[in-house]
């Protein structure tokens, strides 16, 4: 769900960066000030929660990258929150 995410460690491969958002305006806002850095570390963009096909295809136009829709349920244990917008890189979670 949408919420505050605090930054701390997790158990993912460090070469590894990616982010998860969703089609709601906390995530679109966060994208707008973190989408250089993202870009810049090559992250892959997970969206959840996004309402068809149309909806995906213009946040990608917007943002000018691709991002891969995925149920992100599961995935709680392994990132130790259930909030996005989140970026993992270097082993850590961050908003």
């Amino acid at each position: 769900s949408v919420g505050h995410v605090e930054a701390h460690d997790v158990n993912v491969p460090s070469q590894y960066c990616f982010y998860i958002v969703g089609n709601d305006k906390k995530s679109v806002g966060w994208l707008k000030e973190n989408m250089n850095y993202l870009k810049k570390k090559n992250c892959i963009g997970i969206v959840t929660r996004i309402d068809n096909m149309e909806a995906l295809r213009k946040m990608e136009n917007q943002f000018n990258t691709l991002f891969f829709p995925i149920n992100i349920n599961g995935f709680e244990p392994m990132l130790k929150t259930s909030h996005y917008p989140l970026a993992v890189y270097n082993g850590r979670v961050m908003q």
